[in-house]
Formats: structure tokens, C-alpha cells, sequence
């Protein structure tokens, strides 16, 4: 059995080969969202938000209805449906006429031991997708993750903002100066770790900044 169809059977039988929405019969290229409901996603309201320091944050869809999914990605390995998931992000962005804009695109770097014990960086599965959508190319490598923070998810907002004070360096600001970069994450909660990687590019010469993420908890920022 090809290792396809072995990844597909092994779905079929954990979630009953039904869409995880709205459960109907999911087709052989379906990861936990069936074709419509994942272009759903993308079609859905768009949520734009501004802050003082990033330009936007636009979300795919709230965290609660992705949080499965994103589970599935980071801990189970789910490449195929973050890539996915990557490309109905950026078909939402294609909405947005300032995207066209924009130079890069940049996933939030793991700590190399993070990466490590995962196996993969689930940002970058997302920026592919993204990429393959947009034609914006993805910087692997101009910003690393120096040092490995503990996870974000218990901590309050201040815990979070100290926690990743200092965690990352800018490795080739040359590729930063005059660019336009959209940041791209799994979730953004409190936006500690954008936030963070803004300051560092902007100290680096870069000219505007934006963040699109798979999850955002709602009734953030303007419904377009």
C-alpha cells in the first residue's frame, strides 16, 4: 500500500472518513477538512487588525475553529494539512490589494531543539502554503531562534513578553533593509513573539510589517 493511501486509511478510521465540519464524506486528497469547507475558510470574514507596531494581523479563522487542526499539524505531524491550511491562508490574503506589496514572507523560526524533537517547523509548512498561493517567496534563514523558550500557552501576557525578550537574531539583515515582510505563525494570542521579531526587523532595516497567521481568538480587530 502506497503511503498515501496508508495516511488516508489511517484517518478514515480515526475520524469515520467525514469532514470534521461538516461531516461529509471526505475525498482521497482531504486532510480533516473537506475541499468546501476548507475553501470556506478562505471566503469567510475577513479579520484585519492594526497595531502600533505591525502594520496587520490577518487570520485565516478564529483559533477555536482551527485549534484541531493546528493541534493535528504540531503534534501529530500533519504536514500535508498545514500546507494546506497555508494555502487557504493565503487565498484570504489575496483579498487584501496592499499584499501585492510585500517581498517576503517569514516563518517564526523554532530553536533548533525544538526542531529537532518535532521534526519540522509547522510556520514554514504554513509559509509554503502560502507562498504557493501569493508567489511571495519564503527567507528560511534570515532570522534564527537563539534561544529555546519555554511554551507560551501558560503564561500571562507579561510572562510571554519576557519569555522571548532576547530569543531571536537577525542572521542576514541584508536581505531585510527596504522589505516588506509578512511574519507567518500558527496562532497569534497575545502577539508577544511577533511583536518581538517586529522590533528585531525593524532595528534590521525593514520597511513595514505584517503578520498572518492560522488562528486568532476572535472579535479582533475589523470584520471586511
Amino acid at each position: 500500500m502506497r503511503i498515501n493511501n496508508l495516511f488516508h486509511s489511517l484517518l478514515s478510521f480515526l475520524f469515520d472518513n467525514r469532514c470534521s465540519v461538516c461531516g461529509e464524506e471526505l475525498e482521497q486528497d482531504d486532510v480533516l477538512f473537506c475541499k468546501g469547507c476548507l475553501e470556506a475558510l478562505a471566503r469567510n470574514n475577513l479579520q484585519l487588525e492594526q497595531t502600533d507596531e505591525l502594520e496587520f494581523i490577518i487570520p485565516l479563522a478564529p483559533f477555536d475553529d482551527v485549534r484541531e487542526a493546528i493541534h493535528f499539524l504540531k503534534y501529530s505531524g500533519w504536514k500535508r494539512l498545514g500546507r494546506k491550511l497555508g494555502v487557504a491562508l493565503g487565498e484570504k490574503l489575496s483579498r487584501v490589494d496592499f499584499l501585492r506589496e510585500f517581498d517576503i514572507l517569514l516563518p517564526v523560526p523554532l530553536h533548533k531543539t525544538r526542531k529537532r524533537e518535532r521534526g519540522f517547523n509547522q510556520s514554514l509548512i504554513i509559509s509554503e502554503g502560502v507562498s504557493k498561493t501569493l508567489g511571495i517567496p519564503v527567507a528560511k534563514e534570515i532570522v534564527i531562534r537563539v534561544k529555546n523558550t519555554r511554551s507560551q500557552t501558560q503564561l500571562s501576557e507579561e510572562e510571554r513578553g519576557k519569555n522571548v525578550n532576547g530569543a531571536f537574531s537577525v542572521k542576514a539583515p541584508d536581505k531585510i533593509t527596504g522589505k516588506n515582510i509578512v511574519i507567518v505563525d500558527d496562532v497569534v494570542t497575545t502577539g508577544s513573539t511577533t511583536k518581538e521579531i517586529t522590533r528585531m526587523l525593524k532595528d534590521a532595516g525593514a520597511r513595514r510589517v505584517g503578520v498572518a497567521c492560522i488562528g486568532r481568538p476572535k472579535n479582533k480587530g475589523e470584520i471586511l
